[in-house]
């Protein structure tokens, strides 16, 4: 599980968000990296780009099409941008 973003203003979004992923997928953590991928580059407000897992590993694959771990991945989403969105209050 590795979280990219791009700008500065995106680190503590994509801090959140990766704790909140780690947490929920149990998968080796690959840590939060700055990457100047399009889609977290070209935005105004802060973002984050998540690689869950690899399709390419066969135990995470497995995991990545189970419905229950689907759902515990959604729901880390959802906390992630509840908390972010309430530390900027």
């Amino acid at each position: 599980t590795e979280t990219y973003y791009n700008t500065a203003q995106s680190k503590a979004f994509a801090s959140i968000v990766h704790k909140h992923l780690i947490e929920a997928t149990g998968f080796k953590n690959r840590g939060l990296r700055t990457a100047n991928f399009y889609v977290v580059k070209n935005t105004k407000m802060p973002s984050a780009l998540i690689e869950v897992g690899f399709l390419t590993n066969a135990a995470e694959n497995k995991k990545m099409l189970d419905r229950a771990f689907q759902k515990r991945v959604g729901e880390a989403m959802a906390a992630a941008i509840i908390e972010y969105y309430n530390k900027q209050k």
